[in-house]
């Protein structure tokens, strides 16, 4: 008897999905780089497998923590259509080759710099970016986004803001010779500094976006009766029920729709703030430091301490 013999069928396997790139650091440079990352998909032609946020712990000077889901924290339908429009697709679950590494977004992110600084950047980059930024919203029913519409009903839309940067590793980051130009002052003498503007309403409850590692005497000004604070507030090194990372988007959407905004001039997270209030045209901007008093702002612009082309700070603009 003659036997066949029989060939095995091909089987085509199922591709394994892959894990998230894990961004890295604080808020600002989370977002720089998976701005940079949406860049380099748009660039290459590809679907971009959405990373993931890190809560930020620091640890021996680094930054870790564990990782957050970016639909967990913000919408991912509403970016997800936002990008759509400029040809970029968003995937939450993917290959491999979905995948955009930490490394090749940060890359991106110094050729978008670059072109910055030499008027050359793309008109679509231009929108890409605004609408990035524009269409970060609370997820459905996350923590923080509960959070934010308890506080927005709690100032009505009738107050002031201030992130003055007076945490004890900003105090030590600006001892150091080439820094000391981006020093902040106390928080009273802020304060006493707004008092003297006409230009900016007194009268408004002011909130204030600070963490809990701050010296005595600024604690103390803080029970001001007009200063406001949210209850969860953490540190890098202490966490509550929300991550400093969830923590720090509450005070972004808080402070970027405030009657009139102060910041601090060598923070990033201050010049986030601002891109904010120019897109949403919400009044004016200034900014403090020890050495240049308090200083307004036009959109667009650079602080005088901050005139280096070449600074992080400026990368925004």
């Amino acid at each position: 008897m003659d036997y066949k013999i029989c060939q095995p069928q091909k089987i085509e396997l199922f591709k394994p999905h892959t894990s998230r790139t894990i961004l890295k650091h604080g808020l600002v440079n989370q977002l720089n780089s998976f701005f940079g990352m949406i860049l380099f998909a748009k660039e290459n032609n590809k679907s971009l497998l959405v990373p993931d946020f890190t809560t930020t712990l620091s640890k021996s000077n680094r930054s870790s923590g564990h990782r957050l889901k970016f639909e967990k924290i913000l919408n991912k339908l509403q970016l997800t259509h936002a990008l759509a429009r400029h040809g970029v697709k968003l995937k939450f679950e993917g290959t491999h080759s979905d995948k955009v590494n930490f490394e090749d977004g940060e890359a991106m992110l110094r050729k978008y710099q670059k072109l910055k600084q030499t008027n050359k950047l793309p008109v679509n980059w231009k929108l890409i970016e605004k609408d990035f930024y524009m269409n970060l919203k609370p997820a459905i029913n996350s923590k923080w986004g509960e959070l934010l519409e308890k506080y927005q009903n709690k100032l009505n839309g009738n107050y002031a803001a201030i992130h003055p940067r007076i945490e004890l590793d900003w105090r030590t980051y600006c001892k150091k010779p080439h820094r000391k130009d981006r020093a902040t002052p106390s928080l009273k003498t802020t304060l006493d500094r707004i008092a003297t503007k006409k230009d900016l309403d007194n009268n408004l409850n002011i909130f204030v976006s600070v963490g809990l590692d701050i010296s005595k005497e600024d604690a103390q000004e803080l029970n001001k009766h007009n200063l406001i604070t949210l209850d969860e507030r953490v540190s890098y090194k202490k966490h509550g029920s929300l991550s400093y990372t969830e923590i720090s988007l509450l005070s972004l959407f808080l402070c970027k729709d405030a009657k009139w905004f102060v910041g601090c001039s060598g923070s990033t997270f201050s010049r986030l703030i601002s891109k904010y209030r120019v897109y949403n045209n919400r009044g004016t901007t200034w900014y403090d430091n020890k050495i240049n008093d308090l200083e307004l702002i036009e959109h667009g612009a650079i602080p005088s301490n901050q005139a280096n082309a070449n600074d992080t700070v400026g990368f925004f603009w």
